[in-house]
């Protein structure tokens, strides 16, 4: 029967109703608020955070569902997406003094000072007595690198509240960023006396004492406020890193414990596991990760330092394995995929690590760790300036100050291009925003030690890094080149001793003693004292060969030779090692009889990396290029990724004969990412690199190779070349006359001479 027009106007009227009930936007909203706050309570943050959006699309300038999504982020550590909706919120409610003050703080954090200021004066003007708000205008104002006036605010806000210990501990920091250690100690104790038996004012002086390098006031402060809260978390895991920091693992190792027993928060149990790792005690670190990775919320942080050991034991199979198994769950993790890039680079699988790093950049453009990790994977490639892009973009997202490493990439990028003063800006940024790294004010020190109008500062710096690190052997190491720089061999020795007495394999002192003993004919107790720390030391192979060439200094070919042989067994893959064996025999004049006993070798190990490398070289310096080609392809078939030394040679001869360059250049850029420092392998990838007309990178690579030996012909010779393709004609002018002055006969004069003619200016 048919529905009458009546009936059907009013059922239409009824859905009408309905759907106006349903969609009025104040109701949307408040059903959207509500469910998102009993999933909040429940702690369902992904829930709660899209209930929550839901209710800011329905309502864009509604102040209160802004404000409970960004503290539905911020309980989810989703502190990156927290921070714009905080702002928003403080916006739309200005009246809201205690948001401003949240709003400001994250604000500080994202590292957006001025912005800061302005939301730290909107408060004041209501209550220029809130010490809440003249906090947060100090901190702005020290970010803005307006120290002094910081400082004069935060005295205004201990006046305000003497009572107040956390004042204090601010007003000391701000001393400290001005220089003014003495008024700066005046505060942190001044903390002290006011906290009473508190214990986060002594941990405040504590860290200032261990700032200033005084490790026995920081250790003594440290145990007086274990004393007063023996089961302090933060205490005892400060006092374990101080240790640590003072080299004596064996004392620290029961207050990374005594912490690890408190909480099985992350950062307790990561801190167990790394002081296991850091003390040489893989096994042990695994079976605190192992116990993490059972954890779903700490699976994948678990499992990710787990690949970590397993690179660093040399288990690269395991690590590929364990990241596979992570991804496995989190296939969309950029992260994770960005460390899958790390391992497949340091295996030499180059192309394979862009592939993922792409991925991982498409997923997550504005992760710095994954921006990080593309430079590094450019600068496999000797890309040098998408790497330059790549890091410069992690140093932009990193505004929470995850790491120091973008800064310290792009620092050490600018050196190897000679280009100081970018340089030295960008080690500088790295001292600044991590003063207490240690890696960071070691490249500062190096950085202002290559060029002579820097040493000053350098020596600075250094004095600086002593007084911070006292009981670090890299730091006194630094303090022992400054002394070299000086002339002042005496400090120099003390210097170096130091460094030994905390680190007896700290292979900087060891290079810093051979130059102080070589000038003072010194050596043959050096190697006497050197050889009985050898078979004792866990970096062998560093010790070997420069044991080896502490012997070729004092005339001791039996003795270099000796111990080259032995770097060769004990790690066929470093490729120094085979480099200045194979000099050694061109030397002395012993290349058949040499190839002789190589071959003896072969025959008794037909799968002997350090046989079939050494043959190459050895038919190589004998001019048999047919047998050299075949025995490095015999070393690289036998470890695709140990014959770094046999890939730099084979790819050389392939890049000569005009064969398979494809080939050449993955050999190359397998040999020059397991030795960025050699110069003759990054000639040999740069050279390639000419051949098949990639001049961009290839003058990237020789110019490194340049700088470290520019007395080298073939060298210059090679950037010459390339410069000349680029037009750059006054630089290759430079460069292939220097190469004809240095070696006039040899057998790529001629055609430097020719390309001489062609130039214009």
């Amino acid at each position: 029967m048919p529905v009458r027009p009546t009936v059907l106007w009013l059922l239409l009227l009824a859905v009408a109703a309905g759907s106006s009930c349903v969609r009025d936007p104040e109701k949307l909203k408040l059903q959207y608020v509500r469910s998102g706050d009993v999933y909040l309570a429940g702690k369902k943050y992904t829930e709660a955070i899209l209930e929550y959006r839901r209710a800011v699309q329905v309502a864009p300038k509604d102040g209160e569902a802004r404000y409970k999504l960004a503290e539905a982020y911020a309980a989810a550590d989703e502190v990156r997406n927290a921070l714009p909706e905080y702002v928003r919120a403080a916006d739309l409610l200005p009246e809201r003094m205690e948001l401003q003050i949240k709003a400001g703080n994250l604000l500080l954090l994202g590292g957006r000072f001025q912005d800061a200021k302005t939301r730290a004066r909107s408060v004041l003007n209501r209550d220029p007595k809130d010490v809440r708000a003249l906090v947060l205008l100090g901190n702005a104002l020290a970010g803005l690198r307006e120290i002094g006036d910081a400082v004069t605010v935060a005295e205004h806000a201990t006046e305000l509240a003497p009572e107040r210990a956390g004042l204090y501990t601010n007003l000391g920091a701000l001393q400290l960023a001005k220089g003014d250690h003495d008024l700066a100690e005046t505060a942190f104790k001044r903390a002290v006396e006011v906290g009473g038996a508190r214990t986060l004012p002594r941990l405040a002086l504590a860290n200032f004492y261990r700032a200033c390098g005084r490790i026995t006031d920081a250790e003594q402060t440290l145990r007086g406020a274990l004393t007063i809260e023996p089961r302090n978390l933060q205490v005892n895991r400060t006092l374990g890193a101080l240790l640590m920091e003072a080299s004596r693992p064996a004392e620290a190792e029961p207050y990374f414990k005594a912490a690890a027993s408190m909480s099985n928060d992350l950062p307790s149990q990561l801190g167990l596991a790394d002081y296991y790792v850091a003390s040489h005690r893989p096994a042990e670190a695994l079976m605190v990760l192992n116990r993490l990775a059972a954890d779903p919320k700490a699976f994948t942080t678990a499992k990710t330092r787990i690949a970590i050991i397993e690179v660093g034991t040399n288990s690269r199979p395991d690590a590929y394995k364990t990241i596979a198994e992570v991804l496995a769950k989190s296939p969309k993790d950029a992260t994770v995929l960005a460390f899958k890039a790390q391992i497949l680079l340091a295996d030499y699988r180059i192309d394979e690590a862009l592939a993922v790093i792409k991925d991982a950049v498409t997923i997550d453009p504005r992760s710095p760790q994954v921006q990080l990790m593309r430079g590094r994977v450019h600068v496999a490639r000797n890309e040098l300036e998408e790497a330059r892009k790549a890091f410069n973009e992690a140093l932009d997202l990193d505004r929470f100050g995850v790491g120091v490493d973008a800064a310290l990439e792009l620092a050490q990028l600018h050196m190897r291009r000679r280009e100081m003063d970018t340089s030295i800006g960008y080690a500088d940024q790295g001292v600044k925003t991590h003063p207490d790294s240690l890696e960071a004010r070691l490249l500062l020190v190096r950085t202002l030690m290559i060029r002579s109008e820097d040493f000053p500062r350098a020596e600075n710096e250094a004095r600086a890094l002593v007084a911070r690190f006292p009981a670090q052997s890299a730091a006194n190491a630094a303090w022992g080149g400054i002394c070299i720089l000086n002339r002042n061999p005496a400090a120099a020795r003390k210097a170096f001793d130091r460094a030994l007495q905390l680190d007896a394999d700290c292979i900087e002192a060891w290079n810093g003693l051979m130059v102080v003993d070589a000038a003072s004919n010194n050596l043959r107790e050096f190697g006497r004292r050197l050889e009985a720390r050898i078979d004792h030391s866990l970096r062998k192979v560093d010790l070997l060969v420069l044991n080896a060439k502490a012997a070729a200094l004092a005339r001791d070919a039996g003795r270099a030779e000796q111990s080259l042989k032995r770097a060769v067994a004990v790690d066929p893959a470093q490729p120094e090692s085979y480099s200045l064996l194979g000099q050694l025999y061109v030397a002395q004049g012993k290349l058949p009889s040499a190839t002789d006993e190589y071959l003896k070798m072969a025959k008794l190990d037909a799968n002997s990396l350090p046989a079939s490398t050494m043959l190459g070289l050895l038919y190589s310096a004998q001019s048999n290029v047919t047998e050299a080609e075949k025995w490095y392809e015999r070393a690289v078939e036998i470890s695709p990724r140990g014959a770094a030394a046999a890939s730099n040679n084979l790819a050389w001869m392939y890049g000569e004969r005009g064969g398979n360059l494809d080939a050449a250049t993955r050999l190359a850029q397998f040999a020059q990412s397991q030795a960025p420092e050699q110069p003759q392998f990054n000639d040999t990838l740069g050279w390639i690199y000419y051949k098949r007309n990639m001049i961009t990178q290839a003058i990237n690579a020789l110019q490194i190779a340049v700088d470290m030996v520019p007395d080298n012909p073939v060298y210059q010779f090679h950037i010459g070349m390339a410069l000349a393709r680029t037009g750059n004609d006054s630089r290759a002018r430079r460069s292939l006359e220097r190469a004809v002055q240095l070696a006039p006969k040899m057998p790529d004069a001629d055609e430097a001479r020719r390309t001489l003619k062609t130039l214009v200016y």
